[in-house]
């Protein structure tokens, strides 16, 4: 009788047994997995919560299905909601190849939250979180969150102790981000190791940095770095950074657009051309156009071109000032295409330094510097172009042209008054075509010229001395 018993227990458990080897073959095709959601992934979403502010914006910014959020309310939710997200957007994407991808929205509700790993959000996914939704990044690595998706609101709070020009707060992955991935709008960056926002590598590019309010980071508030290119930095504000507010090292950005920098130790926008990234890397940094930015109370100049560096579209409507160096100043073997309507002004150098090539449009003002209003450097070239541009109350001279520089001033309307000399031609061999050009007073003159070097004047309105060594 029990020999009988025995023998039936061990048939039921083989049968048991086949069945679920049955059931685990059934669920696989060719060696992949083919779960059904329910099987693989329950929806992680802790129930009770509702979307704050900018939850709601983000819904319809970004046009998320009400279906497609998932709320977290701690570390171990919010990963599970990233991965769950990420395979209900790889399912939709093999069910229906040619159709969009799915967008999902991970909605951190506020709280603090102490992370010491990177956080990754994968595409096609939003992270989204209120002002008092804050993270606290207590570990080692450089990067505190690596982007294929997007993130909206929120506070972030980098490592400060992460050392040796690392600790980054956010990093776009080194791949091509398009709408709705590579953005991140309206958080606060705070305390980065080096940079708060950072695109690097020639692969990064589409990344979006926008609205957001970045201070105290030991590097950079932003910067594309090592062949990385940034499609747009708009309405920021930056400060408090240890080196530079928007840093661009052997990079490119398209459009810097409307950012308020101010309060850093080196220069509000700068460009880097002697820190090698990797020999594959163009030692070049190319921005298309800055327009609408204030820039204030830099420990270095506002704006700062190193060789090899390029604003080839417009620069429109700046208002750099206050700048313990210059408001520009740009090396040799640099390029600004078009200034329209920017007032620089009150820096303790010249208030402009070029020592590359320079073309003003219309409308530009440069004044009140503590020092000259725009220097020529050697072998530099100035050519204003547009009309009503004034350069006036500088303490030494309007414009002072070095060695072997050039000026070609062809704009109507162009007003040089209240400086010390309107144009002192001070380097030999240097050049000066003026046309159309209104002096007056200026303290010792209009126009010095040292022997050596030479002026011409056409329609010009002169009220003061114009004097030309021979």
């Amino acid at each position: 009788m029990k020999k009988t018993s025995l023998l039936l227990k061990l048939g039921i458990v083989f049968i048991i047994t086949m069945l679920s080897v049955s059931f685990a073959f059934a669920d696989t095709t060719d060696g992949v997995d083919t779960y059904d959601d329910e099987d693989y992934y329950e929806n992680p979403s802790v129930p009770g919560y509702t979307l704050g502010e900018n939850g709601e914006k983000a819904l319809e910014e970004f046009g998320i299905s009400p279906n497609n959020v998932i709320f977290a309310n701690s570390l171990d939710t919010l990963y599970d909601a990233l991965d769950y997200a990420e395979y209900m957007i790889d399912q939709a994407s093999a069910a229906a190849a040619e159709a969009p991808k799915p967008m999902y929205m991970v909605y951190m509700v506020p709280g603090n939250y102490s992370h010491r790993s990177t956080i990754y959000i994968p595409e096609n996914v939003l992270l989204v979180g209120e002002k008092d939704t804050e993270f606290t990044y207590t570990g080692t690595s450089s990067t505190c969150f690596s982007l294929r998706g997007s993130v909206y609101g929120g506070t972030y709070i980098g490592n400060p102790n992460i050392s040796g020009k690392k600790g980054r707060v956010f990093v776009f992955e080194n791949m091509t981000l398009t709408y709705p991935n590579g953005i991140v709008k309206n958080t606060s960056v705070s305390k980065a190791g080096w940079s708060g926002i950072e695109a690097r590598g020639t692969e990064a590019k589409g990344g979006q940095v926008i609205g957001n309010t970045i201070k105290d980071c030991n590097g950079n508030g932003v910067r594309s770095i090592g062949g990385a290119t940034l499609k747009l930095v708009e309405g920021n504000k930056i400060s408090g950074s240890g080196q530079a507010g928007i840093d661009i090292t052997c990079g490119n950005v398209t459009t810097i657009k409307g950012n308020t920098i101010t309060d850093v130790e080196g220069h509000g926008i700068s460009t880097d051309t002697e820190q090698k990234f990797d020999s594959s890397v163009k030692v070049k940094c190319t921005i298309k156009d800055i327009i609408d930015n204030k820039i204030t109370d830099t420990g270095k100049h506002g704006i700062y071109l190193e060789e090899k560096c390029y604003i080839t579209g417009t620069m429109k409507g700046n208002k750099i000032g206050k700048n313990k160096k210059c408001a520009i100043g740009t090396h040799k073997k640099t390029k600004i295409n078009n200034m329209i309507n920017n007032e620089l002004y009150g820096s303790k150098m010249s208030v402009f330094g070029i020592y590359g090539t320079a073309n003003m449009g219309s409308g530009n003002t440069v004044h009140s510097g503590k020092a000259a209003g725009v220097v020529v450097g050697d072998g530099a070239k100035l050519y204003i172009k547009g009309k009503n541009n004034m350069i006036y109350k500088n303490k030494l001279n309007g414009i002072q042209l070095m060695k072997s520089s050039r000026l070609s001033i062809t704009g109507k309307g162009t007003k040089i008054y209240s400086n010390r000399w309107g144009v002192n031609i001070s380097g030999k061999k240097s050049k000066a075509t003026i046309k159309y050009a209104k002096f007056y007073k200026n303290k010792k003159g209009a126009i010095y010229c040292v022997k050596g070097s030479s002026f011409s004047k056409k329609k010009c309105s002169i009220k003061g001395k114009v004097y030309k060594a021979r």
